[in-house]
């Protein structure tokens, strides 16, 4: 059986976002949301954190900014290294990963899929509303970098990988913190 995960903004080879993520001043598990010393140890630490919760099989939902600074070839030599099968929906910072056909399942800007019955609306950027917000669709976003309050009335949450120390969010995470939301 396979796994579903949810992930964005991992920014494989850019160097500043360790600056501009920590620069918010924010704290996960006590420690700065991009704890590194390098964009080499950045880059390193997540294959390594992605393919210790993704199996091979498994489904991987990926909302934007995968890449920065990396060219075609170095971009593919790290999706050779990832567990899952990469679905992306492009955020701003994915020119190279437009250029690129290895791996991924589907691109564009967003998209609506269903897990295990629940729909979700995919996109790189967070929305208010969304089709089916007022049925119990789902929306799962990425971009802020955790810069938006989140919004307990709003069946939506930013997967952006800092929020969960730089790992994707499984099916039943984002189930989770679903379910702490306040119906309307």
């Amino acid at each position: 059986m396979s796994n579903t995960w949810f992930s964005s903004d991992q920014h494989w080879g850019h160097n500043n976002v360790i600056r501009f993520d920590n620069e918010t001043g924010q704290k996960l598990f006590g420690k700065d949301l991009r704890p590194y010393s390098s964009v080499e140890e950045m880059d390193e630490d997540m294959i390594l954190k992605w393919n210790s919760v993704v199996n091979p099989g498994d489904a991987v939902y990926h909302l934007g900014d995968i890449f920065f600074k990396k060219d075609q070839q170095e971009a593919i030599a790290i999706l050779k290294r990832l567990n899952g099968n990469i679905s992306i929906c492009f955020g701003n910072h994915d020119k190279i990963a437009r250029s690129i056909s290895y791996k991924f399942y589907w691109s564009g800007e967003v998209k609506e899929i269903s897990v295990k019955g629940q729909k979700i609306f995919l996109s790189h950027y967070a929305h208010k509303v969304w089709n089916g917000s007022h049925r119990g669709n789902w929306h799962l976003h990425g971009h802020s970098h955790l810069s938006l309050t989140d919004d307990p009335y709003s069946l939506s949450f930013d997967v952006g990988c800092m929020g969960n120390d730089m790992l994707p969010y499984s099916f039943e995470q984002v189930r989770r913190k679903m379910s702490t939301k306040k119906k309307v």
